[in-house]
């Protein structure tokens, strides 16, 4: 294992479009990888959701997926789980997930995600 970093980030995204049970939205990351981000969450039956990511900055490409479990109050949709794969190219070529939790925010009326991501990941 190499170097391990703290990752303590924040997507803010606008929901690009919905597809059934499928949720995409793009927007930025602020935090540690900051820059551009992609978000797809997948709704699945008994409250479980499972979502891919991307970040974009001058350092390379960083995606992950995950999963975990959802809510619905009114117009948004509450979520929290894990990454458990991670990955990209050039600094993050060899990145791997040391225990990542995730949870966010759907905002069906305002069409936007809002979600935070703490833990540990080694490059």
């Amino acid at each position: 294992m190499g170097r391990v970093h703290s990752i303590n980030e924040r997507f803010l995204l606008k929901i690009t479009s919905i597809k059934g049970n499928a949720i995409y939205a793009q927007g930025r990351i602020t935090g540690t990888v900051a820059g551009s981000g992609w978000l797809n969450l997948i709704l699945r039956n008994g409250s479980r959701l499972t979502a891919g990511f991307r970040g974009k900055n001058s350092k390379g490409d960083i995606v992950g997926t995950g999963a975990g479990r959802y809510y619905v109050s009114g117009t948004k949709c509450y979520f929290k789980g894990s990454v458990s794969t991670l990955g990209g190219s050039d600094s993050y070529a060899h990145a791997k997930s040391l225990g990542i939790s995730v949870s966010g925010v759907v905002d069906r009326r305002a069409f936007t995600v809002d979600v935070t991501m703490h833990g540990k990941w080694a490059s």
